[in-house]
């Protein structure tokens, strides 16, 4: 969500599913964390907040922040 020149973006991450067919799993560490998030950005000037997509692919967020018309 975009307010001004602000950026929210917030969500959940899900723990990694384990397969049964794994068997026993004990998990010892886990270096990216999981649960809620909440992360807000600043937005440089020129960004049309009304034009801004976002979507989930390859496990990763991609933002794209397309500039004002000039």
């Amino acid at each position: 969500r975009a307010e001004g020149r602000k950026l929210t973006l917030r969500g959940v991450r899900n723990p990694p599913g384990i397969s049964k067919s794994a068997g026993r799993v004990h998990l010892h560490h886990m270096e990216i964390d999981h649960g809620p998030f909440n992360r807000s950005l600043e937005l440089p000037e020129d960004v049309d907040a009304d034009q801004i997509e976002a979507w989930y692919k390859f496990g990763l967020l991609w933002i794209q922040l397309p500039k004002k018309a000039s």
